[in-house]
């Protein structure tokens, strides 16, 4: 569930910085790998 979580603040906080936006994205998916690929497909 943590995974949806971290989805949901980064969806919802587009302004952040790049780096700031990659640490978000990363949390995410080393939180729950099986997100990995729908992740990556959507912040490409």
């Amino acid at each position: 569930m943590m995974e949806m979580v971290w989805m949901s603040f980064c969806r919802r906080h587009p302004t952040t910085s790049g780096p700031a936006r990659r640490s978000c994205f990363l949390t995410s998916v080393t939180t729950s790998p099986p997100w990995f690929s729908m992740a990556a497909r959507t912040w490409q």
